[in-house]
């Protein structure tokens, strides 16, 4: 089945071997240890248990800001993912509203189900590009999403228990690409680290003028851009769902950190399995309760 009509037919298409990921991981790889070294405010953060050096990093947000000294823009402009894009949806052309570098090498992840569209098919695709080899993220299918109403949980207000008939799992390696509708049931899941680019991305109706520019190419808004700075950035950051103005590093949350350290290693069993993993076959957030 060729790629359109999976997507068609699905609303997502996983593309092997789309892409070299040799440059765009080095360029990505310096994002990643600035925002540690430079204490970038607009990262996101899960369960930060107690680390001196940095923090549990979920995401970083707005990676193409000038604040990072880096060629992710031209490594992202060269894997030239916008016209797959437009082969497989028909779309004049596209417009990049979110862009994200999610990344962890310390735990296990797994959000709860959850869609980025109120309905499908949407008009907005997520984009996953693969930097690393990983395993776990789970799609139900277009075909399959009639029959999710038995498993909603009134009192979570959300999905619970979904059988594993009804997902597929993602199996990708490094420089692959998945293209799905915002709009489908989804769920993150990973064990062990990850490093990819996420991005969202609508149909644009008018012409672009390409200019061998990635945020003119692209259409990127203008939250997103490299030139805006700090002080607007902090305004318009607020629009966003996460709360960017937790500081991780204040007397406070470190104390909660602590608290949150202890709670990564409890039950007691788990512990004990860490002290018997001589060889250390895994880094000690695996055997954690969060995991």
């Amino acid at each position: 089945m060729n790629n359109m009509l999976e997507f068609k037919k699905q609303r997502y298409v996983l593309i092997k071997n789309f892409f070299d990921p040799k440059n765009l991981s080095k360029e990505t790889n310096k994002i990643i240890l600035q925002a540690k070294e430079k204490k970038w405010k607009f990262v996101k953060i899960y369960y930060n248990a107690y680390i001196s050096k940095f923090l549990n990093i979920f995401a970083i947000s707005y990676p193409l800001n000038n604040f990072f000294e880096s060629n992710f823009d031209k490594e992202l402009l060269n894997i030239n993912y916008k016209n797959k894009v437009k082969e497989i949806t028909s779309w004049k052309e596209i417009r990049t509203t979110g862009i994200e570098i999610q990344h962890n090498i310390k735990y296990n992840y797994q959000s709860t189900w959850h869609r980025d569209w109120s309905y499908c098919p949407s008009e907005c695709l997520n984009i996953i590009i693969y930097l690393k080899d990983e395993i776990g993220l789970r799609i139900v299918p277009y075909d399959k999403n009639n029959e999710l109403d038995k498993f909603i949980s009134i009192e979570k207000k959300g999905y619970m228990n979904i059988p594993s008939s009804f997902y597929n799992i993602i199996d990708a390696k490094a420089g692959d690409i998945l293209i799905m509708d915002s709009g489908l049931l989804h769920q993150g899941f990973a064990k062990g680290n990850r490093t990819h680019i996420f991005i969202r991305t609508e149909e644009k109706k008018e012409k672009v003028v390409p200019i061998n520019n990635f945020e003119n190419d692209y259409s990127v808004e203008e939250y997103l851009k490299s030139n805006l700075d700090i002080s607007k950035l902090n305004t318009l950051s607020k629009k966003d769902s996460y709360n960017f103005e937790i500081n991780y590093y204040s007397f406070n949350n470190k104390i909660k950190s602590l608290l949150l350290t202890f709670l990564y290693y409890f039950p007691i069993l788990k512990f004990f399995k860490y002290l018997k993993d001589f060889k250390k076959k895994k880094i000690h957030f695996h055997y954690t309760f969060f995991q």
